[in-house]
C-alpha cells in the first residue's frame, strides 16, 4: 500500500485526531500533540517512520504488542488509548505528559544526585516489572523513552515506546546495526545479546536500565567511543566501567550493583528490574538485602536458564565474573539470614534494630516489608518506608504516592505475617472487595497505630483525625513499641497496612461499598486495606556495634487494578545471631475482633 507519508502538518487530520504540532522526532518515528475531536482532549500521537512500517512482520508485531502495552495499567507507564493504521501509516495514541524527557534533562543539568537518580530508577524499574509480568520486553530503554513530569511537587517518571524496537533483534551482525537510521540514539544502551542476535528477555531491559542509571549518576554514557561500531563492540566485550569521581568514592557499593545490572552475560544479571532498583537504593544507605531474588517475567520476557542462574547464586562466594572484590563482600545473597518469601511488591519498609536484654552483642540488621495494593480493591500506589528499632523506640518513615487524598488509617498488624489473597474477598454492596474483616483474619490485629499525632496504641486505630489526610504520605515519627510488638516483628509475624481505597476511581471515599458496623460504622472504602506488606529481615552493611542512624530504601514496585494476580505472602521464622528463633512464628489465623485488629 502506498503511504501518505509520515510527516504530518499542523491542522492535518489522522483517524479523528487533529495535529497541533510536533513534539519530538527520532529514528522510530515522530510524536505530535494532537486533539481528539470527539472528546476535545489533547493526546500525544506517535507516527512510525516509513522504514519499519514497510516490514509486514513488524506491522503484525506492532498490532499485537500495542494491545499488550495498552493493557498495562501502571502509574509509571504512559497509557496507550488507541492504535491503528490509516493510509499506510501506523500510529498509536497515548497520554500527553507535560514535562520533558530524561535525555533533555541530562543534557541540560548533567549528572543527577544519587538519591534523585535512584528515585527515577525505582519508578522505571517498577514499570518494567509490570511489563515483564505481561510477557512484554521493551527492547529500547533509553533516556529519550523516559518522560519526567512534576506531579504534586514530586518528580514522576514514565516509560513509553514499548515494543517498537523489536525489529532490531533480527539483525545478524554488528555491521548491520550500524546502518544509517537503524539504531540512532540506541547504541549506547543495547544489551550484548541484542547486538549479537541472541535471545532477548527481561534481562536485556535490565542491562539497558543499568546503562541509563550509570548515565544519571555520571552525566555520560557508560561506553563513550568514537564510532557506533566501536560502542557496540564495547558492550559485547568490555566490562562495565567503574563509577569514578565523587559518586564512586562516596557510594562504593553502587559499583557492585551496576556491575551486576550491566553484566555481559545475561545469567549474571538481576532477574527483575525491581531487584536492581532495590539494591541500588539500599547501596546508597549502606544496606544490603538478604531475601531471595525475584522473577517476574513471563512468556517472551521470562529469563532463560533461570535454574542454572539460581544454582550459581546459591554457590558459596558467587559473584558475577566482572564484580570487584568489594562487591563480593556486599553481595546480597551471601547472608546468614534465611528468608524464603514469595515477594509481594510495592512499598518497601525497612526496620533496623539492636537486640536488647542480656544479648552479648548488639545485633545489626534490618526488617523490610514489601507493600503492594491488595487485589480486587482497585488500588494503585507507590512509595517507600523505613523503621529503625532501638530498644523500645522505633523511628518510622512511610512514604506513599498515588493513593486517594483523604485520611489513611495506617497500622502495624501482628499475627501471621501474611497479606490477603484475592480469594478472601467478600461482596460489599454488590461489589467484590477485601474488607477490614477479611484482612484481619489473615494478618491479625493492630499492634501499633501509625498516627500523625497523639497515642499510637491499638485503641486509636479508627481515629481518622489522627492520621495523615493525603495520598502522598510523608510520615516521620518515633513511636514506642511494647516488647511483644518488637518480638512479633522480629519473629516475622507482622505486616504494615495502609488503609483506605478509592474503589470506584472518583477520588474520594463515597461509600460505594457501604459501611461496616463492626468497624465503628466507617465506610468499607476507608477501612479496607489499600497496601499491605510483610516485614522481613535484611542485614545492614555496617560492621560496627550499632546500626546506622538511618536506614532508608526507596524501592518502587507498582501493581494494582482489579485484575491483579492473587497476593500470597508468607514468611518463615527468622533466626539471626543474637536473636532466638521464635517458636511462635508459625502462621496462624487472627482471632475475631470488633476493631481494625
Amino acid at each position: 500500500m502506498e503511504g501518505r507519508g509520515t510527516q504530518l502538518e499542523t491542522g492535518e487530520l489522522l483517524a479523528g485526531y487533529r495535529i497541533e504540532g510536533l513534539i519530538s522526532q527520532g529514528g522510530m518515528g515522530s510524536v505530535y500533540r494532537a486533539t481528539n475531536l470527539a472528546l476535545n482532549r489533547v493526546y500525544a500521537l506517535k507516527v512510525l517512520s516509513e522504514q519499519p512500517t514497510s516490514d509486514s512482520q513488524f506491522r503484525e508485531r506492532f498490532r499485537r504488542e500495542m494491545r499488550i502495552a495498552a493493557s498495562l495499567d501502571h502509574p509509571n507507564v504512559v497509557a496507550i488509548h488507541n492504535a491503528g493504521e490509516q493510509d499506510g501509516v501506523l500510529f498509536f495514541v497515548m497520554d500527553f505528559i507535560s514535562g520533558t524527557d530524561l535525555r533533555a534533562l541530562l543534557r541540560q543539568s548533567g549528572a543527577m544526585a544519587p538519591e534523585r537518580a535512584s528515585y527515577v530508577l525505582a519508578q522505571i524499574a517498577s514499570a518494567l516489572d509490570a511489563a515483564h509480568a505481561h510477557g512484554l520486553v521493551h527492547r529500547d530503554i533509553k533516556p529519550a523513552n523516559i518522560l519526567i513530569s512534576a506531579r504534586e511537587a514530586e518528580e514522576h517518571a514514565y516509560l513509553t515506546d514499548f515494543g517498537l524496537a523489536r525489529r532490531l533483534d533480527s539483525a545478524s551482525s554488528i555491521e548491520a546495526l550500524t546502518k544509517t537510521g537503524t539504531v540512532v540514539g540506541t547504541v549506547h544502551y543495547m544489551s550484548p545479546e541484542q547486538i549479537t542476535g541472541d535471545r532477548v528477555d527481561a534481562r536485556a531491559d535490565i542491562y539497558a536500565l543499568g546503562c541509563v542509571f550509570f548515565q544519571m549518576l555520571t552525566g555520560r554514557v557508560p561506553y563513550e567511543r568514537e564510532t557506533s561500531l566501536a560502542t557496540l563492540y564495547a558492550h559485547v566485550h568490555d566490562p562495565p566501567p567503574p563509577l569514578a569521581g565523587t559518586v564512586g568514592e562516596h557510594y562504593r557499593a553502587l559499583g557492585g550493583v551496576l556491575v551486576r545490572a550491566m553484566a555481559t552475560k545475561p545469567e549474571d544479571r538481576y532477574l527483575s528490574a525491581g531487584d536492581f532498583a532495590r539494591d541500588a537504593a539500599a547501596a546508597l544507605r549502606g544496606v544490603r538485602y538478604t531475601g531471595p531474588e525475584t522473577i517476574v517475567g513471563t512468556g517472551e520476557a521470562a529469563p532463560s536458564h533461570t535454574g542454572e542462574a539460581a544454582a550459581r547464586l546459591e554457590a558459596p562466594g558467587h559473584v558475577p565474573a566482572e564484580a570487584s572484590p568489594g562487591a563480593r563482600v556486599r553481595h546480597r545473597y551471601r547472608s546468614a539470614v534465611v528468608a524464603a518469601v514469595l515477594v509481594c511488591a510495592g512499598i518497601v519498609a525497612v526496620f533496623a534494630f539492636t537486640s536488647g536484654g542480656s544479648s552479648p552483642a548488639p545485633v545489626t540488621g534490618s526488617f523490610n516489608g514489601l507493600l503492594r495494593p491488595v487485589p480486587v480493591n482497585r488500588v494503585t500506589g507507590s512509595g517507600s518506608a523505613m523503621v529503625q528499632i532501638n530498644g523500645d523506640a522505633a523511628m518510622v518513615m512511610v512514604d506513599t504516592n498515588g493513593l486517594i487524598a483523604a485520611p489513611h488509617l495506617m497500622h502495624i498488624h501482628g499475627g501471621s505475617g501474611r497479606c490477603p489473597a484475592a480469594s478472601v474477598a467478600q461482596p460489599y454492596n454488590g461489589h467484590l472487595a477485601v474488607g477490614a474483616a477479611e484482612g484481619n483474619a489473615v494478618y491479625g490485629g493492630v499492634v501499633t497505630s501509625l498516627t500523625e499525632h497523639g497515642g499510637t496504641s491499638p485503641t486509636v486505630d479508627l481515629a481518622a483525625s489522627l492520621y495523615l489526610s493525603t495520598g502522598n504520605i510523608r510520615y516521620r515519627r518515633t513511636v514506642r513499641l511494647a516488647p511483644r510488638v518488637a518480638g512479633t516483628i522480629k519473629a516475622g509475624r507482622a505486616v504494615i497496612v495502609v488503609h483506605g481505597i478509592d474503589y470506584d476511581g472518583r477520588g474520594r471515599y463515597d461509600n460505594v461499598l457501604g459501611s461496616d458496623p463492626r468497624f465503628g460504622g466507617l465506610p468499607v472504602d476507608e477501612t479496607a486495606p489499600a497496601l499491605c506488606g510483610p516485614l522481613i529481615l535484611a542485614q545492614t552493611a555496617s560492621s560496627g556495634r550499632h546500626p546506622p542512624d538511618r536506614v532508608y530504601v526507596a524501592t518502587l514496585r507498582l501493581y494494582g487494578g482489579p485484575t491483579a494476580a492473587p497476593l500470597i505472602c508468607h514468611l518463615p521464622p527468622l533466626a539471626v545471631t543474637g536473636l532466638p528463633a521464635s517458636s511462635a512464628s508459625r502462621p496462624h489465623a487472627a482471632r475475631s475482633q470488633p476493631r481494625l485488629m
